[in-house]
């Protein structure tokens, strides 16, 4: 049981440390709604990387169709 624990506390870990350095930096930024920035982090974030790789490309697609549609 052990071997199963570990890539899910390496994977809540690292999705914590990068929540808390985001966080960090949209506080130091100044950033109005720096609340996003780690919050994606935690959305995007997957134990495996190919998950991971695709839910951070579609989000990107989304955004940039996103504000090409708002522009237009």
């Amino acid at each position: 049981m052990r071997d199963e624990e570990r890539p899910m506390m390496r994977h809540a870990k690292w999705t914590v440390l990068s929540a808390l350095v985001l966080l960090i930096v949209a506080t130091a930024g100044g950033e109005p709604r720096g609340y996003w920035m780690p919050m994606t982090a935690a959305l995007v974030l997957k134990p495996d990387f190919a998950d991971t790789f695709t839910r951070s490309f579609a989000r990107v697609a989304g955004t940039l169709l996103g504000a090409a549609i708002a522009t237009a």
